[in-house]
């Protein structure tokens, strides 16, 4: 597709990255690490995390059943 038909997806992306790495950003010039900074770092990874063992979870399924199965396993059967 054309760049303009892309640009949607690319801006949905920049934006999920955006409010992953957020805690980050927000917490990196702290001094001392509050509760509400250590919850959102630990949200973070947790998501990190979580977003790590579904793409690990697709790979493998669609690795075993191949590229057209349709992944409903694993963290897709709880969150997707």
């Amino acid at each position: 597709g054309s760049r303009i038909k892309r640009t949607p997806f690319i801006l949905g992306c920049s934006a999920l990255y955006l409010g992953m790495a957020s805690p980050l950003m927000v917490t990196a010039e702290a001094t001392t690490m509050d509760p509400v900074s250590l919850v959102s770092i630990l949200a973070m990874y947790a998501g990190f995390g979580c977003a790590t063992i579904g793409d690990l979870t697709k790979t493998l399924v669609k690795a075993r059943y191949g590229e057209d199965a349709l992944v409903v396993s694993g963290v897709y059967a709880w969150l997707r």
